[in-house]
């Protein structure tokens, strides 16, 4: 596989490959410490030349000192001496083990562009057993490098498991809780909200995958379609239980216009030192809708949203809230005019458009764990509420059942929200 050392030499001029016009018949000639100024050829000076470098070690060393940098081997001329791949002769020379001479630039695309060099004497003078050691001591590293990374990943796979473990815990816990001082008609229902909080997390998790990577954008894409489908389920479910408050919010500008002006309307409007098209439209409106070449639309409670929230009376700092596009809800919901108004005010609602997970989270609620989770809970619910007219919220225990019990939860309310 590799070239001796010999066979290396060979291929070049006496032990100096890819010597041909260095160096010059002058330098050959103050070289060889010869008097006067130089007479003749330059053929002849270079058999001179070698005859002494090969006769003499001392001159050979000193041949190779003087005109280091005009000897200097480019890295091409490495791997071909070497016969070593471009990665080994990087990895040499980020190791030491080939140092650098120098560095020297070439001009390509508009642009400099730098590349080392190294002491021609230093590379051929590098010996077969010296190379297969260096190689030896790669494999060795590497060899260290997997079984520390196997057994640093099997410790990071143990601690998640871990973590799994004591969430699953602490799930099934809360579950209890939520049966005993409640009813396990309210346990499936907050089940259900709680896990479709996941399905709008996992499902702004694949869109953000799809915006930052060019590869498997489809598969995101459909994954994140998936989500916000089940996310449209289990909210549709959720309505038909006796928890469930369904509003509508219509904010001050509901509606998405747009608007395209022609080009003697957009004349017109710079002449008039309008400040926006919008401004233009007040005052031109009429005409620009009679215009054919002007395009006007408006798509009605565009940026609406339907609001359902999820809550009982005996777990007041519990939580949910979910928000469904108008568009999107109105092929499902009632119309808004029969629902009660909110005023919504943005900072109140951090998740209003859901988020992506953190990372810890996608450790404790993996997507097939969550898809099976959600999935549960969904056949859970419909099984013991099935497809019944949605009500208002109400508490589902009395006032004195309400009082006696404890909230088992200590954690902050849970809001979440869909695109």
């Amino acid at each position: 596989m590799y070239r001796t050392k010999g066979q290396r030499r060979r291929a070049g001029q006496a032990g100096l490959p890819g010597l041909v016009d260095l160096p010059t018949r002058e330098q050959i000639h103050q070289f060889l410490q010869l008097p006067g100024k130089p007479k003749a050829l330059k053929g002849e000076l270079t058999k001179m030349l070698l005859a002494l470098i090969e006769a003499d070690d001392a001159a050979k060393g000193r041949f190779y000192e003087t005109f280091k940098s005009e000897l200097a081997v480019g890295p091409w001329d490495v791997e071909e001496a070497l016969y070593c791949t471009a990665t080994e002769r990087k990895r040499w020379t980020e190791d030491g083990k080939l140092p650098v001479l120098e560095y020297r630039t070439f001009h390509k695309a508009a642009q400099d562009l730098s590349y080392p060099v190294y002491e021609r004497r230093l590379i051929f003078g590098l010996s077969e057993e010296t190379l297969t050691q260096w190689r030896a001591e790669h494999q060795a590293l590497v060899q260290l490098r997997r079984k520390t990374g196997a057994r640093k990943a099997a410790e990071r796979r143990s601690e998640q498991q871990q973590a799994r473990q004591s969430f699953q815990q602490e799930w099934q816990a809360i579950v209890a809780a939520w049966s005993e001082h409640g009813s396990p008609e309210l346990s499936a229902a907050l089940q259900l909200a709680y896990w479709t909080v996941w399905a709008v997390r996992w499902a702004e998790e694949n869109q953000l995958k799809r915006r930052e990577t060019d590869k498997d954008q489809e598969n995101y894409t459909q994954k994140a379609n998936a989500w916000q489908e089940r996310k449209n389920r289990g909210v549709r479910l959720l309505a038909h239980t006796p928890y469930a408050q369904l509003s509508f919010f219509r904010p001050k500008e509901p509606d998405k216009r747009t608007l395209s002006l022609c080009g003697p309307h957009q004349h017109l409007k710079r002449e008039g030192y309008y400040e926006s098209k919008w401004d233009f439209y007040i005052d031109w409106g009429p005409e620009v809708r009679r215009c054919p070449a002007c395009k006007v639309s408006e798509e009605q409670d565009f940026y609406s949203s339907y609001i359902l929230e999820v809550r009982a009376d005996i777990f007041p700092d519990l939580y949910f809230a979910f928000h469904t596009p108008y568009l999107l809800g109105k092929t499902f919901w009632p119309s808004p005019a029969t629902l009660p108004q909110i005023e919504h005010i943005e900072q109140h609602w951090p998740f209003s458009f859901g988020r992506a997970l953190l990372e810890e989270e996608k450790i404790l609620n993996r997507e097939n764990d969550v898809l099976t989770r959600f999935e549960a809970a969904f056949a859970q619910t419909q099984q013991l509420f099935g497809q019944t007219p949605a009500s208002s919220m109400q508490a589902h225990l009395s006032e004195s059942e309400a009082a006696d019990s404890l909230n088992p939860l200590d954690s902050p309310p849970i809001t979440e929200g869909a695109s």
